[in-house]
């Protein structure tokens, strides 16, 4: 029974943490993210736009790595917990930070992605605008 409450706490400081570490992000100066997504959207955008987008999912996509380098550090570290990894009751802690770590990864990716799209939507219009 000490057991379980010792992992069920564990859970909960993981779970507090991830809520911590993905808090709402601030969008880039003067805009909110909504409103240059529907900028950007509506075709009326320009290449200044989609800079400041590509910026935007330029400092995410560093947020999210940081927080992928966290979670591998501590899937590392319960990994290295003698059972930890076999562990027949899950969720665990081991399995816990393996999702977290998969998360984060689709996170960096898609931000990543997200940038270098906005970044070669901006070069195009100014190449096509000169």
């Amino acid at each position: 029974m000490r057991g379980y409450w010792a992992g069920a706490l564990i859970a909960v400081y993981l779970i507090s943490r991830c809520h911590l570490m993905g808090a709402a992000h601030p969008a880039p100066e003067g805009h909110s993210q909504k409103r240059i997504y529907v900028v950007v959207m509506k075709g009326n955008s320009a290449a200044e736009e989609h800079r400041r987008l590509a910026a935007f999912y330029s400092e995410d996509a560093d947020r999210a790595l940081a927080s992928l380098q966290y979670a591998d550090r501590l899937m590392m570290h319960w990994g290295n917990v003698e059972g930890m990894a076999n562990w027949s009751k899950v969720p665990n802690a081991f399995t816990h930070a393996r999702a977290l770590s998969d998360v984060y990864r689709a996170r960096w990716k898609l931000d990543k992605r997200l940038a270098s799209y906005h970044l070669a939507e901006a070069e195009l219009l100014e190449r096509t605008s000169k």
